[in-house]
C-alpha cells in the first residue's frame, strides 16, 4: 500500500505541474502527504514547520545572498532541523496532541522552497488539490482491487 500513493503522487504532481504551471511542492510531496491524510495533526505540523522555515529564510536573506542551491539548502536544512525539534518538543508542550509534528524531515523544506518561489497560497492550493487527487485515485484503485 505504500508504493501506490508514492507512484501515483509522482504522476499527479508532474501532470498537475504541466497542466497548471503550478508545482504542488515537488514531485514527491503529494504522495507522501496523501499517506498522512488520516493524521491531520501531522499535516498541520508539516505546515507549521514549512512556514517557520520561510520565516527563518526571510530573516537570513537580509544578510546573506540566498538563491538557487543556497536558498534550497537553507530552506531544506532549516525545515529538517525544525522538524526534528518539533518531534522532540511538541509532545512535551502539547501532551494532548503528541502527533503535532512534521511528516518527515524533507517534505516541509520542499514545500517551503516551492512557497518561496511561487507564493504560499498558490503552493498550498496546488498541494491540496494534488493530494486530494492522489487520495481519490488510490481509493478508486483499492475499490477496484488493483491496489493493496
Amino acid at each position: 500500500m505504500l508504493a501506490e500513493p508514492l507512484l501515483i503522487g509522482l504522476l499527479v504532481s508532474m501532470a498537475f505541474n504541466e497542466l497548471t504551471g503550478l508545482s504542488p511542492g515537488g514531485i514527491v510531496v503529494p504522495g507522501i502527504l496523501a499517506l498522512y491524510l488520516l493524521e491531520p495533526l501531522r499535516l498541520v505540523g508539516t505546515l507549521i514547520v514549512c512556514l517557520a522555515s520561510l520565516g527563518v529564510y526571510s530573516l537570513l536573506s537580509r544578510w546573506l545572498i540566498l538563491f538557487g542551491r543556497r536558498r534550497f539548502f537553507v530552506l531544506a536544512s532549516t525545515a529538517g532541523i525544525l522538524a526534528a525539534l518539533t518531534g522532540l518538543v511538541a509532545p512535551a508542550l502539547f501532551p494532548a496532541a503528541p502527533d503535532l509534528r512534521a511528516v518527515s524531515f524533507i517534505v516541509p523544506g520542499l514545500l517551503a522552497n516551492t512557497c518561496q518561489k511561487q507564493g504560499i497560497v498558490p503552493t498550498m492550493a496546488a498541494t491540496t488539490v494534488a493530494v486530494a487527487i492522489v487520495a481519490l485515485v488510490v481509493k478508486l484503485l483499492a475499490t477496484m482491487g488493483l491496489a493493496g
